[in-house]
């Protein structure tokens, strides 16, 4: 009789550690929705080569470079995933979403990874990512592009932070689960005019 209640209050404790840990591992990334990411993309190590089966030589190609700026959404029933929307600094939006997944750590500070496509489904980035004090930082992933015959792949470089303000062009565009209504931070004050943010509905005349 003693085994057999030592064996049940054994397994009891377990599932309560079981049940603990469960608790601990669910992540609530919702304090990020709604706001902005200012995100810098930079392929490095650029390999132009043929698709699977080729005879292509593969060449090296030249590095790239982006920055922009990336909607965060996050759907309350999927709380651990930030839906990212890419956007130039004129609120275009440029073909690329993706996700960031939290892999462990806190609500605010962790580790994830993040996912980046395309709209026409050729290009795919991934690389795990650090967020602490609102900074972004990818650990160097890597990147294709298969489109036909062609296929190119390259060192993923991925960084972005959440700032002060943002230009009015991007401060137009709805960003948050809300939907059609805009959820930004009043943090997140609109700036004043300079050369490559123009105000809204604002003409700007270059040199």
């Amino acid at each position: 009789m003693k085994k057999a209640s030592l064996c049940i209050g054994a397994f009891l404790v377990f599932i309560l550690i079981i049940g603990v840990y469960t608790a601990q591992a669910q992540a609530d990334l919702t304090a990020f929705d709604g706001f902005w990411m200012k995100d810098s993309t930079k392929f490095r190590k650029v390999v132009l080569a043929g698709a699977a089966g080729s005879t292509t030589v593969p060449v090296w190609g030249f590095n790239e470079a982006y920055k922009g700026y990336t909607c965060m959404e996050v759907d309350p029933t999927n709380a651990g995933t930030i839906n990212l929307y890419s956007y130039d600094n004129y609120g275009n939006y440029v073909g690329i979403y993706g996700y960031l997944d939290w892999h462990s750590g806190t609500n605010s500070e962790f580790l994830g990874l993040v996912y980046l496509y395309s709209d026409d489904g050729f290009e795919y980035d991934f690389a795990y990512v650090t967020v602490i004090n609102n900074q972004f930082t990818a650990i160097p992933g890597y990147g294709t592009y298969s489109e036909g015959d062609r296929f190119d792949t390259w060192d993923f470089l991925w960084s972005g932070k959440i700032p002060k303000r943002v230009p009015s062009d991007i401060y137009a565009v709805a960003c948050g689960w809300s939907g059609a209504t805009r959820v930004i931070s009043s943090a997140q004050k609109n700036p004043p005019a300079h050369r490559g943010y123009p105000q809204a509905g604002s003409t700007v005349v270059l040199p």
